[in-house]
């Protein structure tokens, strides 16, 4: 992957682009997606805007390198994705910023984790490894206990109800991401199966500041489909609350998850998402193991499958 390259200073750059600020983040990735801006000006853009907007120019690379001319040069641009997801910590640490900005740090983590799976399958076009599977996957359980801790940790005090928040809906996408790729890497084999967490161009799918149905947190990709698109496309919600009066699918959209009570293991089992991660984590690090792990791990597993098999539509 390329080196890291020589800049301009943020403060240069702010002041030849007076609008390089303006509106954030999530208005840089609208108009982008409004055709307003270049892919490329809208990476520049975001790569002055802290975590969350380096959390993006980061997704922004990764799918500008589906469409390089070359192997060489995907996985060049991929070099630059994995410096943006790099910088999000850093800018983290040095600007300060919100607390709410947790959740985009955890999720620029996991990216730089997926980049060999991004690099593996761009190149090839094929699926990955079962060594580079069985890697992402286990940082995919090592950063959703992290997030766990962190939801554990939250002092009501000093931390923002947002952080909170954002934590949560993070720890969901998290533990199923983690359930699907369990099962590619133990059972169904990640040659013909496995799951990728989805970037802008799906996560924000024809939308600015609301959930639609064609949006997906996590991408599956099955080879009797192959990798041009995902087999199901998955939207995950921490709960069903807001929710239950919305159709669960539809075709051409996405299938929604409710981590409660879709993957409940008992009725009415509170805080079902922190409970996969506590098992994955125990069955991949051994730390209080107990058959039972497994068994329950197997059990979730199963009716995820069933929804996306057979996804209900509430009508």
């Amino acid at each position: 992957m390329s080196s890291r390259k020589a800049r301009i200073s943020e403060k240069v750059y702010k002041k030849n682009n007076t609008t390089s600020s303006r509106g954030g983040p999530h208005n840089v990735l609208h108009s982008y997606q409004k055709h307003e801006m270049s892919r490329d000006f809208a990476i520049k853009k975001l790569s002055y805007m802290g975590t969350s907007g380096r959390l993006f120019a980061g997704q922004l690379l990764i799918e500008k390198s589906t469409r390089a001319e070359s192997s060489d040069e995907s996985i060049e641009i991929l070099g630059e994705a994995a410096y943006q997801f790099k910088e999000a910590e850093i800018a983290f640490d040095q600007r300060h910023e919100a607390k709410s900005k947790k959740s985009d740090l955890y999720r620029a983590r996991l990216f730089l984790g997926y980049l060999p799976i991004f690099a593996f399958m761009n190149s090839e076009k094929t699926f990955p490894t079962p060594d580079a599977a069985e890697s992402a996957y286990q940082k995919t359980v090592n950063i959703g206990y992290e997030v766990l801790g962190e939801i554990l940790d939250h002092n009501i005090n000093t931390d923002s109800y947002k952080k909170r928040t954002n934590l949560i809906g993070l720890l969901g996408e998290i533990s199923v991401l983690g359930l699907t790729n369990r099962a590619a890497v133990y059972d169904i084999g990640s040659d013909t199966y496995f799951a990728l967490p989805a970037t802008v161009e799906y996560d924000r799918a024809n939308r600015h500041g609301t959930t639609v149905d064609r949006s997906s947190d996590i991408n599956v990709f099955c080879d009797n489909v192959g990798l041009d698109d995902p087999a199901y496309k998955l939207a995950i919600k921490n709960s069903n609350n807001r929710y239950e009066g919305v159709n669960k699918y539809a075709l051409g959209k996405n299938v929604r998850i409710h981590v409660t009570p879709d993957l409940e293991k008992n009725p009415d089992e509170l805080y079902v998402a922190s409970e996969i991660m506590k098992e994955l984590y125990s069955e991949m690090s051994g730390i209080s193991y107990y058959p039972e792990v497994t068994e329950s791990l197997d059990y979730r597993t199963e009716k995820l499958f069933d929804i996306f098999d057979n996804p209900p539509t509430n009508s």
